[in-house]
């Protein structure tokens, strides 16, 4: 058992599990001008909801690999929900 390395571990996939977030929501935000022109603001923001709720699923999982897919992902919700729902409340 070695303390340090094990506390480097962590350490090194926190790092990865904040940064695959960043990715995540960067990627949502440059998507969201092309598919809100194709699919439609509104039902662009319902989409982002039922897959936040999805997401949920890959949480509970108890392994590395789904929570850092779920992290991906909820960054793309997180992502594509501010960007849309922004330009939502500008136009009303």
């Amino acid at each position: 058992y070695d303390e340090v390395r094990d506390a480097d571990v962590l350490q090194t996939l926190n790092g990865m599990t904040n940064f695959l977030f960043a990715i995540g929501a960067t990627i949502g935000v440059l998507l969201t001008g092309q598919l809100a022109d194709r699919f439609g603001r509104l039902a662009l923001l319902y989409a982002g909801e039922v897959l936040a709720l999805l997401c949920i699923v890959p949480y509970v999982i108890a392994s590395t690999p789904a929570l850092l897919i779920a992290r991906v992902v909820s960054g793309i919700v997180a992502g594509v929900n501010s960007s849309i729902f922004t330009v939502i409340m500008a136009e009303w």
